[in-house]
């Protein structure tokens, strides 16, 4: 059994206080806890390919990946490329214990991943420094609790 509750959060990361970043904490009956977050950025015409293959490198380095992980508290992260007449976008799905402190390390990582991560994003985001966080209305955001 789970119950969804939705809290405002705005000031996610210095700099970014302009959003009211919705967070669902997912509360298990064994009182786990998550938020969750969904991401939408533009991506420069032209930069596609880029993207996609860094995308294809980060998936061949999970075990970086899973170390950031660790450190940050993140617990789930999808990545999707979503094609529509005029542009591209990077739609991002991220999961953790507490969002904010997953963004404060991030912001603050020396791993190696995470440096070339906030690189190539820079390069091929329109707006690399705007979360994307869009309006969106959690319908449910459910998890089995006897996952590991």
């Amino acid at each position: 059994m789970v119950a969804l509750l939705k809290s405002s959060d705005t000031d996610i990361l210095s700099g970014h206080a302009e959003y009211d970043v919705q967070f669902y904490d997912v509360r298990f009956v064994h009182n786990h806890m998550t938020e969750a977050v969904l991401t939408k950025q533009r991506v420069e015409d032209g930069k596609t390919d880029q993207l996609v293959e860094w995308m294809s490198e980060v998936r061949e380095r999970e075990d970086e990946v899973v170390e950031t992980f660790q450190s940050e508290g993140m617990v789930t992260e999808a990545a999707f490329l979503e094609h529509n007449e005029d542009d591209d976008y990077l739609v991002y799905f991220m999961e953790a214990e507490n969002l904010r402190e997953v963004y404060e390390s991030f912001g603050e990582s020396t791993h190696e991943i995470d440096e070339e991560h906030k690189e190539i994003m820079s390069d091929v985001l329109e707006d690399s420094e705007e979360l994307g966080v869009g309006n969106y209305e959690l319908l449910y955001h459910m998890v089995n609790p006897d996952r590991s």
